[in-house]
């Protein structure tokens, strides 16, 4: 992620802020970029103070990322040379069956020494 979509980054603040942290840096950064001056400072600031507002967006934030808002935006984000493409039913199904065996294969315990 690019320094400047962090939103902790566009407000000033440790990654460790808390809500009154976090909301004391947002005034901070709409005194120095009022929205009559730079709206697109301001648009930015406020987008970034939205992401991770409280915790539980912190959190989504910390373990997910951003969401991309408009269609173009994830459409951007998809490296051009990606295959896009869904499996076919019977790929599907052979990995699925196979992933099952594996997982079925490490609970059977490895046998002990030789049966006499």
């Amino acid at each position: 992620m690019s320094y400047l979509h962090d939103p902790y980054f566009v407000l000033g603040a440790p990654e460790s802020a808390n809500d009154e942290q976090l909301r004391a840096a947002y005034i901070q950064a709409v005194r120095r970029h009022p929205p009559e001056q730079s709206p697109d400072s301001f648009a930015r600031i406020s987008e970034a103070y939205e992401q991770i507002r409280t915790e539980a967006k912190r959190l989504r934030f910390r373990f997910v990322g951003p969401f991309p808002h408009t269609w173009e935006e994830a459409r951007d984000m998809v490296p051009p040379d990606a295959d896009l493409r869904l499996p076919k039913r019977e790929e599907w199904l052979a990995e699925l069956i196979l992933a099952r065996a594996v997982q079925a294969a490490e609970r059977i315990p490895p046998e002990t020494g030789a049966e006499a």
